[in-house]
């Protein structure tokens, strides 16, 4: 069993995107690997590139339903199979 950080799994997630895009369209459907807090985390998160890209722009991640409540970021997005996490900035 691997542990990986939510950052790991994002720049997995992202190497998909750049490897995909080469060779698929941006409606392609992909499975991501859920970018939430828990080490441990297997879940996958099915969206298309473009939905990814578009969602996943900036500090946000996407975590498979029911993984937002335990993540410390903030839910900007809730959709019926994933959410969409943000770091909360503190202003100093």
């Amino acid at each position: 069993l691997r542990l990986l950080l939510p950052a790991d799994r994002r720049r997995e997630n992202r190497a998909l995107c750049t490897h995909a895009r080469t060779v698929m369209d941006a409606r392609a459907v992909l499975a991501f690997r859920c970018e939430c807090d828990q080490p441990l985390c297997r879940e996958v998160v099915v969206l298309t590139l473009a939905e990814y890209d578009a969602r996943t722009a900036g500090s946000r991640a996407v975590v498979a339903h029911g993984h937002a409540e335990a993540d410390a970021r903030d839910v900007v997005e809730r959709a019926r199979d994933f959410c969409i996490v943000e770091e909360t900035r503190v202003a100093v």
